[in-house]
């Protein structure tokens, strides 16, 4: 075909360094061919300080849908955290009207490796084949991993914060780092707190038969997500106790008693002391 005009080819990078490409990314490479001189040759997703092709875009930049949940949790390789994950995005999409979508992230190591699981919920179909940048829900299931990775730096304002801790409510503000902290305040993250080991262990004493998980800890403290996120986030539907039990093997009456006692709310005291 012939045109009066000839087009103009624009060419660019993107997944450099297994980067994930947002819609955020997307826009930004449309702003930059409105441009009136936009650049032959372009990279995104990364800050290229070798050949500065680079063009910017808003990591807060999101399309998801306002009454969309977004949770992430952090946990290690064999603790529990994706399988127990796994069994909550099969509760939701299966027993509830919501959509559901999961990704979970871990090296080769797999065992004693940081793992990321990714959850979204909603009431309308989730189309969104990239990985939760900006989360309403955060839980760490290894308090260690608050000392070597930002937990909490994907988390939204008034967001809510699960972290299973051996430290109870009265000790655990002073045992957390001094950057959780700020970002906690900063945030004003509603923040619990629940002694997973404790509670597997008495569990364990009361039901051995229910417990199925070789370690169970963490998946104690990832059952209690969708109980939490109803609490800070009311607008969403309650998730009965006798459907759960029927869906999951890990839960069941007695557990989801003693779980809801053990997790505490902390307030945020204040930041010099």
């Amino acid at each position: 075909a012939s045109f009066s005009v000839l087009p103009r080819v624009i060419g660019g990078r993107y997944g450099l360094a297994s980067k994930e490409f947002t819609p955020a990314m997307a826009v930004a490479v449309f702003d930059v061919m409105e441009r009136s001189h936009p650049p032959a040759h372009f990279t995104i997703g990364i800050h290229d300080d070798v050949t500065g092709l680079s063009i910017p875009w808003d990591p807060s930049f999101s399309i998801d849908a306002p009454d969309t949940v977004s949770a992430l949790f952090y946990g290690l390789g064999s603790d529990g955290t994706v399988g127990a994950n796994k069994n909550s995005i099969k509760i939701i999409g299966e027993t509830t009207p919501l959509h559901a979508q999961g990704y979970f992230v871990y090296d080769s190591k797999k065992s004693g490796s940081v793992t990321i699981s990714h959850l979204r919920f909603g009431t309308r179909p989730i189309r969104a084949p990239y990985l939760i940048s900006t989360a309403n829900f955060i839980a760490c299931h290894q308090f260690q991993l608050l000392d070597h990775l930002d937990v909490l730096g994907s988390a939204l304002p008034s967001g809510t914060f699960l972290l299973n801790s051996p430290y109870g409510p009265d000790e655990v503000w002073a045992k957390l780092p001094h950057a959780v902290r700020d970002t906690i305040a900063s945030k004003r993250l509603r923040f619990f707190v629940i002694d997973g080991d404790r509670v597997a262990r008495e569990t364990r004493r009361l039901r051995r038969s229910v417990i199925r998980s070789r370690r169970p800890t963490a998946s104690g403290a990832s059952a209690l997500w969708l109980r939490i996120s109803r609490l800070s986030m009311q607008r969403w539907p309650t998730y009965t106790r006798s459907r759960c039990r029927t869906r999951s093997p890990f839960q069941s009456p007695m557990r989801s008693r003693t779980a809801l006692v053990d997790v505490h709310w902390i307030s945020r005291p204040d930041l010099a002391t």
